[in-house]
């Protein structure tokens, strides 16, 4: 007879459930019924962790079906370094209205102070390249920490394959694309990668992002208002002594 068949035709038409726990159970251990059920588990749990990349594979799958696009337009904070802007994002982070950027963002190409120049006719993973943040991957495995003097650090959980994924999937489901198109899908991306951000769910009316060096320049605002005509561009004005002791 086999161990199924002991338990359905003995165990509960002959013995009952005290006596056939008594066959295993002696000393409080594991009965018979219960060992059933968690044989069950611990096949199907061996089924599971041999099959892990696939389990992974799945789950970012259904992760994705769960991100919604982001167009809001994009507040830049922009203005001489040590000015308050690193402070005042931290002011506006947690805003249940807005997506704020964690650092500071660094989509500049081919230089940090210069805003990226899209070309349309190039494709949606050479676009990702350009716009990629590698302080991303220092987070992920450093910690996030608002100011370098800080020991404080938070965890900051964020895949990159994942926000590569994202963007490249995301455009082409687009009848046509414009400039506007490939930031919102890099924000999109971006906000999408990051899986602990604690401020994802509610409506957003913004996305606010540090970038201290792209306002020195005519060219570059132009460039931002031509792809966020309905932005916003905050620099902030310290006290002048202030900024010098700091800023030195």
């Amino acid at each position: 007879m086999t161990y199924k068949e002991l338990q359905e035709k003995v165990a509960r038409r002959l013995l009952g459930n005290s006596v056939t726990d008594s066959i295993i159970a002696e000393g409080g251990k594991i009965g018979l019924r219960r060992s059933c059920k968690l044989r069950w588990r611990f096949s199907r749990l061996d089924r599971e962790f041999k099959h892990g990349v696939g389990w992974l594979e799945r789950s970012l799958r259904a992760y994705q079906q769960q991100i919604s696009p982001l167009a809001a337009p994009l507040v830049l904070i922009s203005q001489l370094e040590c000015s308050g802007g690193a402070l005042l994002t931290q002011l506006l982070d947690g805003h249940p209205e807005l997506h704020v950027h964690p650092g500071e963002l660094q989509i500049g190409y081919p230089e940090r102070d210069t805003w990226p120049k899209i070309d349309l006719d190039k494709t949606p993973l050479e676009w990702f390249e350009i716009l990629f943040e590698d302080s991303v991957v220092d987070y992920f495995r450093d910690g996030f920490g608002k100011l370098e003097s800080c020991q404080d650090s938070f965890l900051f959980i964020f895949l990159p394959p994942l926000q590569r994924d994202l963007f490249v999937k995301y455009l082409p489901t687009l009848d046509s694309i414009t400039l506007r198109d490939v930031f919102d899908a890099y924000m999109t991306s971006y906000f999408g990668a990051w899986v602990n951000n604690q401020n994802m769910v509610g409506e957003k009316r913004f996305i606010t992002a540090l970038a201290s060096e792209l306002a020195h320049t005519d060219e570059n605002m132009e460039s931002y208002f031509e792809i966020y005509p309905e932005g916003r561009l905050i620099s902030v004005i310290r006290e002048p002594q202030d900024w010098y002791f700091s800023a030195r």
